[in-house]
């Protein structure tokens, strides 16, 4: 079966090394500096090699400009990130910055060296009106536009192309994570109507003998019905997710009583906006469960939640034991499942810091709403 074109510039991408790429870039640069040089010759005369070789250096230096601006810094703007309003600017500001450079390479040229009379002419032309004549000029626009495009057009059309691969196996490799993460999440599960049959069985025996452990049994029956039937959507409101981390942070009240001091604050209000249902649980969790659940000795857990605009920010920092290990308290699969949903669902849209010191522990998560 014959391969697409994008199979085959996959397996050659693929094969790219870095020494490769370099010396890839440098054979390019040479072969367009050769063919530039027939430009420089015949608009300088071939007479004239002083002034043919720095007509085109200024070339070559435009284009290699031009090339590494849009292939690096603009065309990722698009492809990645879908600013055209950026792009487009920076196109502008590339062309504007290309006019001054064309201005001064013919002053250059035709004030320091020894030029034929059609270069002299052609210079005359191009500056007569002075820098902002050779820039406002609309023909020389144009002009500059093909001198541009011309030179660096094949190179930007393979760069292009190896964004494209790169995009598409970034997706590609997402959506794998995340599918691997879903049937994790359903290897983990116990029959929920079991579950809720045993808590409900253990609710009548003690209902009437200690209603603090009923009050307990009815609080994990609320976490566990919100986590088996509520989260089935994409999205669910904010609000019941932070009212999710309120309870479950309550039950951890309840589990460490006053060895460990627990501070919830947040927001009155969170508005209409959705998120991913469990998004911030594994951060809550983390505190507790690699934190202060390894010490017998006096700890505390600081969380908090609030809106700044359209961002959502949670803070959680919890006091860490002495002995535990570095591993161990980064959360282990649980913070590496959630920054794989991170980078799935708001790529570019969310900051993620954590902060792992002697005595404590800390993670900040900001997620752009809108």
């Amino acid at each position: 079966m014959n391969k697409s074109f994008l199979d085959n510039a996959k397996i050659y991408f693929s094969l790219y090394s870095p020494s490769a790429r370099i010396w890839t870039h440098v054979i390019f640069w040479v072969v367009t500096a050769l063919i530039l040089s027939s430009f420089g010759f015949n608009l300088a005369g071939w007479e004239y090699p002083k002034a043919a070789l720095v007509h085109t250096v200024f070339l070559v230096v435009k284009s290699m400009f031009a090339y590494y601006i849009i292939a690096y810094l603009l065309l990722p703007l698009v492809m990645k990130g879908n600013r055209w309003v950026l792009f487009l600017i920076g196109i502008g500001i590339m062309f504007f910055l290309d006019s001054v450079i064309s201005y001064y390479m013919f002053e250059t040229v035709s004030n320091n060296f020894e030029t034929s009379l059609y270069y002299k002419r052609y210079a005359n032309m191009i500056n007569e009106g002075g820098l902002m004549g050779s820039i406002l000029f609309s023909k020389l626009f144009f002009i500059h536009i093909y001198n541009e495009t011309l030179p660096i057009l094949p190179p930007l059309i393979v760069k292009f192309v190896k964004i494209i691969i790169a995009s598409r196996n970034k997706t590609i490799s997402l959506q794998r994570d995340n599918l691997n993460l879903e049937l994790n999440f359903l290897k983990s599960q116990v029959n929920p109507h079991f579950l809720f049959n045993v808590l409900n069985s253990i609710y009548s025996l003690i209902v009437e003998k200690d209603e603090t452990a009923a009050n307990i049994i009815v609080r994990l029956s609320g976490l566990m019905r919100y986590t088996l039937y509520e989260t089935e959507s994409e999205k669910v409101s904010l609000k019941r997710e932070v009212e999710f981390i309120q309870q479950y942070t309550e039950l951890e009240r309840i589990r460490f009583q006053s060895r460990v001091n627990i501070t919830l604050t947040m927001d009155d209000d969170f508005g209409n906006y959705q998120v991913p249902p469990l998004i911030f649980i594994s951060f809550v969790e983390n505190a507790f469960k690699h934190g202060v659940s390894n010490t017998g000795k006096a700890s505390w857990v600081k969380i908090d939640f609030r809106m700044k605009k359209t961002t959502v920010i949670l803070s959680v920092e919890n006091s860490k034991p002495a002995h535990i290990m570095h591993e161990e308290v980064q959360g282990g699969i649980g913070l590496f499942n959630v920054k794989k949903r991170l980078e799935l669902l708001y790529p570019d849209k969310y900051k993620l810091l954590i902060e792992n010191k002697k005595q404590t522990f800390f993670v900040e998560l900001q997620l752009e709403l809108v």
